[in-house]
Parts: structure tokens; C-alpha cells; sequence
């Protein structure tokens, strides 16, 4: 090839993206699922929030481009392809047989944003509703603190709890944050314990309830770094 030729690094097959979906699922040794075809006035919404989502620092797949991209599809058809042989996407994914970790990967990964949405959604609403029940909630300071301290030690745990569920949406914050969550968690839960053991048999379980959310922080941490 003469020097400064542009040239295509490409199999000359252009799966769609239906097919290299079924393609990879048949090489996680998943069955073959159903293949529904969405209008682009539903993809929209999703590529909307992912770009959000990127403005965060998140690494989204499916950005707006990326969303173009995948429906304008990706071929080498009619470009000049540099010298091969080059393997087909069958080719490359059979040459290199899928481990347990290839199935848990795939299966996390959409999970991994509900998470992180979840725990945030779970902190926001947790500074916010004392928030509008103020009283209520200092009342259970009131037993043991004088009016004034109730009233700031009420105020700084919602405000913490808002902080963590903001700073968990934004990539660069979100380790510290779930750091965070864990550590405002195992205090509360302590000072529970502590100021008012009664909680822990309490019909609605205002403190059991609260260990799930320290194991979906934990699997937060576990999955949030890529690489």
C-alpha cells in the first residue's frame, strides 16, 4: 500500500446490532431472547440521559452519537481494507471462550447505574422528608439533647444525607460518597443501637431495613471501577 493510503481495519461482514446481540448471548451461553424493535422517539429519551449521565463523567454507551451511530450501522463495505486476514466478530469472540466472569459482567452492568441511581434516590429522600417533618424528626434528639443541639444535629444529618445522594450521581465523587454512605450508615445504626435498642424489634424495621442498603453500597464499590 503506498504511503498515507487510508485504510479500513475491518471484516468485510456488517453484522447489525440485533445480531451481534444474539451473537454475544450465544457466546455467554445465554438462550436466545426476543428482539424488539424500538421507534426513535423512545431511543431519544435514553440517549438524553445518557449524555446527563457523561456530563457527570460517567462512561454511558448509549449517548445520543452512539445511539447514531449503531443506527446508521458500522461497514467497511466500499472502503479500501487494509491487508488481513482479519477475524469476522464470530471469529473473534469464539477464539477466546466466555468465563463466569464475561456472564457476570454482562448481567451487572445494567444493574450498575440502577444502583447508583437507587442509593441516591435512597439518601436524597432520607434528608429531604425529615426536612418536612422537621419536629417529628428532632423529637428523637429531643430525648437526650437540649432544644438547640436537637435542632442542629437534625439539621447537619439531613444535609449529610442530601450531600452523599448528590455527590454519588457525579463519577469523580461517587467512590467517596459510597465511602461515605457506609460510614454515616454503621454510625446511625450504632447511635441506634445505643440511644434507643428498642428500634431493632420494632414491627416496621426502621433499622433491619437499613442493612440491605449497606450490602447495595457494597456491591456498588465492587462494580464501579472499570478497569
Amino acid at each position: 500500500m503506498p504511503e498515507g493510503s487510508d485504510l479500513v481495519l475491518g471484516h468485510e461482514e456488517a453484522p447489525t446490532l440485533a445480531e451481534l446481540v444474539a451473537l454475544h448471548r450465544q457466546w455467554l451461553g445465554l438462550p436466545a431472547a426476543r428482539v424488539v424493535s424500538l421507534p426513535a422517539a423512545l431511543a431519544a429519551p435514553v440517549g438524553l440521559l445518557a449524555d446527563i449521565a457523561g456530563r457527570l463523567g460517567w462512561r454511558s454507551p448509549l449517548r445520543s452519537t452512539a445511539l447514531s451511530v449503531m443506527a446508521g450501522g458500522v461497514s467497511a463495505a466500499g472502503a479500501t481494507l487494509a491487508p488481513g486476514p482479519f477475524l469476522s466478530a464470530r471469529q473473534s469472540l469464539f477464539a477466546n471462550p466466555s468465563g463466569v466472569q464475561d456472564l457476570w459482567f454482562a448481567r451487572l452492568y445494567l444493574l450498575k447505574p440502577l444502583l447508583i441511581v437507587g442509593l441516591s434516590l435512597f439518601w436524597l429522600l432520607s434528608g429531604l422528608i425529615p426536612l418536612f417533618t422537621f419536629d417529628a424528626a428532632r423529637e428523637h434528639f429531643l430525648r437526650f439533647l437540649p432544644h438547640g443541639s436537637a435542632t442542629m444535629l437534625t439539621l447537619l444529618t439531613c444535609l449529610a444525607d442530601i450531600a452523599l445522594g448528590i455527590a454519588v450521581l457525579i463519577r469523580p465523587f461517587s467512590r467517596r460518597a459510597l465511602l461515605g454512605m457506609l460510614a454515616l450508615t454503621v454510625a446511625y445504626l450504632a447511635a441506634a443501637s445505643l440511644i434507643e435498642p428498642a428500634l431493632w424489634a420494632d414491627p416496621l424495621g426502621p433499622l433491619v431495613k437499613v442493612l440491605p442498603s449497606l450490602l447495595a453500597t457494597l456491591a456498588a464499590l465492587a462494580i464501579l471501577d472499570e478497569r
